[in-house]
């Protein structure tokens, strides 16, 4: 019920970290949080390329509808919902990072300073946990572990 309750820890380059499952409220403002950032680039297109966009044809099937789409690309799309950084500030609970002298890096200031590889592997660790996986033989393994 309480999806704050549901962490696991995984290790991303010699680090472990605690993620922990998105709540509804979680989810639906990393979805807000993509559209609005959709709908700020669009503004930036200009009149005449949007008109182009809104006259041109309707895309016949989504990703997630289509047999013929690759796993991957099912995932990319998958994650491309959800706004990386804010999936990130509210699933990244905790972790053993240090710098170079030992210190011990707060998630808070560490986050803004992950590579791509950390930050992609982070990004689809939380959304399996919140989601359960893309992939339907491992969505299946983990139903089956209830």
């Amino acid at each position: 019920m309480f999806a704050s309750r549901t962490k696991k820890t995984v290790e991303v380059d010699g680090v472990n970290v605690v993620i922990r499952k998105l709540s509804a409220r979680s989810l639906e403002k990393a979805v807000e949080a993509r559209q609005i950032a959709s709908a700020q680039l669009a503004q930036t297109f200009g009149p005449d390329l949007m008109r182009v966009f809104r006259e041109g044809e309707a895309p016949q099937k989504l990703v997630a509808d289509d047999e013929d789409v690759s796993p991957e690309m099912r995932e990319q799309a998958r994650l491309a919902m959800y706004d990386r950084a804010a999936v990130l500030v509210a699933g990244v609970e905790s972790w053993d990072a240090r710098d170079e002298g030992g210190k011990p890096i707060t998630v808070s200031a560490g986050l803004d300073d992950l590579d791509e590889s950390a930050a992609t592997t982070l990004h689809k660790a939380i959304l399996d946990l919140s989601l359960g996986p893309s992939d339907p033989k491992l969505a299946e393994e983990e139903r089956g572990k209830l």
